[in-house]
């Protein structure tokens, strides 16, 4: 779980979505988005849900930053088989 490493994958990623932005949350809650963002998602449910192996997404919800409404898409990241953290 190396951010700089993660981030510059994300940066390039986010430019072949329609993504508002891409992030990673830590086993603390703690998400690093592509932009440099940091917040706190490890009380939301779709986040939980990716910590124990299920890729899904939220409901729809108004983002805090945006005001628009938006959905959160999250999945587990697997490395030699074993999850290391989410990926939003």
């Amino acid at each position: 779980m190396d951010w700089e490493l993660q981030r510059s994958v994300l940066q390039r990623q986010i430019k072949k979505t329609n993504f508002f932005a891409l992030g990673i949350v830590y086993p603390d809650g703690t998400v690093y988005y592509n932009d440099g963002i940091i917040s706190n998602l490890g009380n939301r449910e779709y986040v939980k849900k990716a910590f124990n192996g299920e890729t899904n997404i939220s409901d729809i919800f108004i983002s805090k930053m945006t005001n628009q409404p938006v959905l959160m898409y999250a999945a587990p990241i697997k490395k030699d088989g074993k999850e290391e953290a989410t990926d939003i």
